[in-house]
């Protein structure tokens, strides 16, 4: 069991090394590293899964990684179903948005497509031991990784100022989030003595109910901005201003369901908490009531739909999950279908804002003859969109008047 769970966490892990260290080497064959080592990843997931289905469980610590006094966490792994089940879809969705994206971003620079698959690989390493963490620390580990991942990704073309701001946006909106589990964090252990989840949750009773839902609500903090619940869903649709497959990477079966991982790991804590389950509730059929109110755009249609059946329905109620997203999907197939039956009148609309380019080209360009800035000397670049028009001219100003006349 060690063996496949070893490799299910750290192929990933390796195939980042790989084309992080070796960047210049790998370039355009970085795909050839990445996707064998998600797929790789993937079958030991499916052969972890069984192994649990049938009745094996485990939970393993591979080495002491903090031992200071009485606080001593190692870096150990949980394998039950909500784990297992966990891994297995992570790194099924992960695998595939990794072979899809080899055409997808044939486009990039050599630097630029190996860096890519880099990130995707250390993102998905950091989903995977946030799922499969036996620790509350650990756990935390890979819950702030993927928050940088997805900073790294979604503002990957920051020569954009539009994608800088969508990541620094994610990025600083899921802190916020983060200092909330942090502080949830140091008030188990205050209470509790441990972060390990097998003696937290064993001693969860001992601790009054008040202190149980303060500590369950903190948790919560860090699900709202992971998760993208109200009021911290403000990054959700500007994560779009990454590449394609980013966006269905993080709005899919990973990083915006690792507030509900954490809820669903944490229940023993929450079934004491009666208050927070209702907070936990609220909030997330909230959150879909809202974002079915500002999804008006067909990509934010997509982005909050997405967003909303990945996280609202383990917290807020499957009854109203379902609802809304046939409604956001009805809504955005309206949209598609205006556009369908405008197909016409959009091919007009678009052969009229050609030729009115063409008109401002030549009016443009022959403002500039008759300035005396083009036509006297030499060879004059005159560009249109279509080839008819766009040459060398090599004339004087009197011949390019004419030539302009013409057009």
């Amino acid at each position: 069991m060690i063996a496949w769970v070893l490799g299910v966490v750290f192929i990933p892990l390796l195939g980042a090394a790989i084309n992080g260290i070796f960047l210049w080497v790998t370039k355009r064959r970085a795909h050839l590293i990445a996707v064998p080592a998600l797929f790789a990843s993937c079958i030991c997931s499916l052969v972890v899964l069984s192994k649990v289905l049938g009745g094996v469980h485990a939970d393993i610590n591979l080495y002491m990684w903090v031992p200071v006094g009485k606080f001593r966490i190692p870096v150990g792994f949980l394998i039950d179903e909500l784990s297992a089940v966990m891994m297995a879809t992570v790194s099924f969705v992960a695998a595939w948005i990794h072979l899809y994206s080899i055409g997808y971003m044939d486009h990039e620079t050599p630097r630029g497509y190996a860096k890519y698959f880099c990130y995707l690989n250390l993102f998905t390493f950091f989903m995977l031991l946030l799922v499969s963490a036996n620790n509350f620390l650990l756990m935390f580990v890979g819950w702030e990784g993927v928050g940088l991942c997805s900073y790294l990704l979604i503002g990957y073309w920051y020569e954009k100022a539009s994608a800088a701001n969508a990541g620094m946006k994610a990025f600083v909106t899921t802190r916020l989030g983060d200092l909330g589990f942090m502080i949830g964090l140091f008030a188990i252990y205050k209470y509790y003595g441990s972060l390990m989840f097998a003696d937290v949750f064993s001693r969860a009773s001992i601790v009054s109910p008040s202190i149980v839902t303060i500590i369950t609500l903190l948790l919560f903090v860090g699900a709202v901005g992971k998760s993208a619940q109200f009021p911290l869903y403000v990054w959700l649709p500007d994560a779009m201003e990454g590449p394609t497959p980013v966006s269905s990477l993080i709005h899919a079966a990973t990083m915006v369901t690792a507030g509900v991982y954490m809820v669903a790991r944490a229940h023993d804590l929450y079934s004491l908490a009666p208050f927070s389950a209702e907070i936990v509730a609220s909030i997330g059929a909230f959150t879909a009531l809202f974002a079915a109110t500002i999804a008006l755009r067909t990509q934010q249609i997509l982005a909050y739909e997405s967003g909303v059946a990945d996280t609202v329905d383990p917290l807020g109620g499957s009854w109203m999950v379902e609802c809304l997203t046939q409604t956001l999907e009805a809504e955005a197939q309206g949209y598609i279908d205006k556009i369908d039956s405008l197909g016409g009148a959009l091919a007009a609309i678009e052969r009229g804002f050609q030729q009115r380019e063409i008109q401002e080209s030549s009016y443009r360009y022959q403002r500039e003859v008759e300035e005396g800035q083009r036509g006297i000397v030499g060879v004059n670049k005159f560009v249109s969109p279509y080839p008819k028009i766009t040459g060398l001219v090599r004339v004087n100003p009197e011949e390019a008047k004419k030539q302009v006349a013409r057009l």
